[in-house]
């Protein structure tokens, strides 16, 4: 509760209303009784349409929102988004009278004419009613408040889509389970060849699974990789709160750069705020993922589609959906 109260007052936000919704929430959280699995297909170009295909089977287009950050829009305003429980670095009261100051000169050199045809034109699909209410939120911009500043607009289906099936940490999700299926990797819990991938793809938290052990395996992919850091930004805390307690979580790094995969076995898991706490509905959390000792190096990935031949599979199945609204049934956190 303490933390999640600091990260809300980094943010600006400095009501209780929140709290009560987001505790409220999880209050009424379902832990689940068992993980479903799957065999992992040794041929990545195989386990990428497959993958694709169970997401569309998971993602509701018919409620696609993407948060916004509405000081997007004014490129001469440079933001921070300093949110860790952890970093005493931050002097904030400086740095929210110079965010503060900015406000006030958005609000007084505000166009309105050139907002709504810039929004426009990248979020064609915005609704009237959510433009009207942006230009409303940017003129009572009074501080560094997220209830003004970050807003839901409706997105293109197809675009939304494909940029969710598209993303980079997908790309070695992918290369990771099936190299370990191709070279027979036990697990390095119980050292039984057990590994399979999450079925349904209902839980960010779970990307793997040792179905022997019951061992959860999250996998997270980095650009410029430091092997020194500690502290990883994670998925659903709802997700991570439902899953059944006699499952351990393992963290895997993977390096893009040199395809190296590290693993932790010792890893604290906190509730994050992010953007997305204060747009969408129920307020949910994220997560912050600790390490609590050194990354090791586990394996080096041998195979991994290009990002254009990923690219290429995501458009060549979704080109060929003919109703897209009806290929979804419903989206996790």
């Amino acid at each position: 509760m303490d933390e999640i109260r600091h990260q809300l007052k980094l943010y600006g936000y400095k009501s209780n209303t929140i709290i009560e919704i987001i505790f409220k929430y999880y209050k009424n959280l379902k832990i689940k009784k068992h993980i479903n699995s799957s065999n992992i297909n040794h041929d990545i170009r195989e386990a990428t349409k497959e993958y694709i295909r169970s997401e569309l089977e998971i993602i509701d287009v018919t409620k696609n929102f993407d948060t916004i950050d509405l000081i997007s829009f004014f490129p001469e305003v440079k933001v921070k988004n300093e949110s860790s429980f952890y970093d005493s670095v931050l002097n904030k009261y400086k740095y929210y009278d110079g965010f503060t100051d900015s406000l006030k000169k958005i609000k007084q050199n505000f166009n309105e004419e050139q907002f709504v045809s810039k929004v426009k034109k990248e979020y064609p699909k915005i609704s009237q009613k959510n433009l009207e209410k942006a230009i409303m939120n940017i003129k009572s911009f009074k501080s560094y408040n997220p209830i003004n500043r970050w807003m839901l607009f409706e997105i293109d289906e197809i675009k939304f889509v494909k940029d969710w099936l598209k993303s980079f940490g997908n790309r070695y999700e992918l290369a990771v389970g099936c190299h370990i299926k191709n070279n027979n990797i036990p697990c390095p819990n119980c050292n039984k060849k057990t590994i399979k991938k999450a079925g349904g793809g209902y839980n960010s938290y779970i990307d793997l699974v040792c179905k022997n052990c019951k061992t959860i395996f999250e996998i997270k992919s980095k650009r410029k990789f430091d092997i020194n850091m500690k502290n990883y930004f994670g998925g659903s805390y709802y997700g991570f709160k439902s899953i059944p307690k006699e499952y351990q979580i393992i963290l895997l790094i993977v390096d893009s750069d040199t395809n190296k995969v590290y693993i932790s076995k010792n890893i604290e898991i906190l509730p994050r705020v992010e953007p997305r706490t204060f747009s969408k509905n129920n307020s949910p959390l994220y997560t912050y993922i600790n390490l609590q000792d050194e990354l090791e190096e586990w394996f080096t990935i041998k195979n991994i589609l290009s990002e254009k031949e990923h690219n290429l599979i995501v458009d060549n199945i979704v080109n060929n959906i003919d109703d897209l609204c009806k290929t979804y049934k419903s989206i996790s956190l």
